[in-house]
């Protein structure tokens, strides 16, 4: 009987579904990375990448800010993060920047000024000292449970 039940319920750890995958591409750009959050409230994952943000799930390119170019065929966006910097409930965007030695956030307007599709409020995060900021990095360095 023991032998049995191990193997019922053992069952459905074998028995995996085919995961199936569709690409979708969302926009043509310049930039080094991307980051994934909830941006909108409203319980799926929306995609941020560069100076835009796409809502799943229509994926419609949206700017939100404006990065630099770099040279004619590159931008100067490296590192992407969400969170909420602000602490006002929504994903706030944390931006690096190539050749720049600031790292930027981008404050999300909220729930109703996102249906404007106006650019996000930019600020000045951090000053690095550095030019070549090629990443950046956002996690809890003191153990308080709050990213730096």
């Amino acid at each position: 009987m023991k032998k049995l039940l191990y193997l019922s319920l053992s069952l459905p750890f074998f028995a995996i579904a085919e995961l199936k995958f569709e690409a979708q591409l969302l926009h043509k750009d310049n930039i080094e990375s991307l980051a994934v959050g909830d941006v909108d409230m409203d319980g799926d994952l929306d995609v941020v990448a560069g100076e835009r943000y796409y809502l799943n799930p229509d994926w419609m390119p949206i700017k939100f800010g404006s990065i630099e170019p770099f040279g004619k065929d590159y931008m100067k966006d490296n590192g992407d993060y969400l969170y909420d910097v602000d602490g006002d409930g929504d994903l706030d965007v944390i931006a690096g920047q190539f050749t720049l030695s600031v790292v930027l956030w981008f404050e999300n307007p909220g729930k109703e000024g996102l249906l404007t599709k106006d650019l996000w409020l930019k600020h000045e995060l951090a000053e690095t000292g550095y030019k070549h900021n090629e990443i950046i990095f956002f996690r809890d360095m003191d153990g308080d449970s709050i990213p730096e």
